[in-house]
């Protein structure tokens, strides 16, 4: 995909996320509270395979690589879709980690679409964080997610031999597993 093409991709999630903010009074949703790029799309203007995303929620925590409750749906209402990868994150924690780096602030609740970042994207990056503050910050994500993988197990050991569906817990486990090892090979 063409790099302008992937903006643009970005710029109407962007305009999805401020519209979906405004009618989440009136349904049942997740609030999303701020969007922002990462990746190829912020590093270069060069031609890419997809775009990487942040959404931050207003959540006390959400395990590396899984979707928060509500997640799924919202999705769904925002047409979040190829080739835009989202990661969700909580906004009680810094938006960046060892896989989104210096990332690009395109909308938030208080101030709305990021005009400027879209004109350059690459101009408008966080500062990388220290080794030190990396390191303190992937041990957080790892404690979180790892508490979130034995909660995780226990539902699937006790929704295991039930007539419930199985598939979204056995999904849920193996998110924050994934999540959970991604964090431990950064480490």
């Amino acid at each position: 995909m063409k790099w302008a093409r992937a903006s643009h991709h970005l710029r109407t999630l962007a305009d999805e996320c401020a519209r979906m903010h405004a009618v989440s009074g009136r349904i049942e949703s997740l609030s999303v509270v701020q969007l922002w790029a990462f990746g190829d799309v912020v590093a270069s203007n060069a031609d890419l395979d997809f775009a990487e995303v942040a959404l931050v929620v207003d959540v006390p925590e959400v395990p590396w690589l899984s979707v928060p409750d509500g997640g799924t749906w919202w999705s769904r209402s925002a047409r979040l879709k190829d080739p835009l990868r989202a990661f969700w994150r909580s906004s009680r924690v810094p938006v960046w980690n060892h896989r989104i780096v210096q990332p690009v602030l395109l909308w938030d609740v208080e101030n709305g679409v990021a005009e400027d970042a879209f004109s350059d994207l690459g101009g408008f990056r966080v500062a990388a964080p220290s080794p030190d503050e990396l390191r303190d910050r992937l041990d957080l994500e790892l404690a979180t997610s790892l508490k979130a993988m034995r909660a995780a197990a226990e539902v699937y050991e006790t929704t295991r031999w039930s007539p419930r569906k199985l598939e979204p817990v056995a999904d849920d486990l193996h998110a924050v597993t994934k999540g959970y090892l991604d964090i431990l090979d950064a480490r």
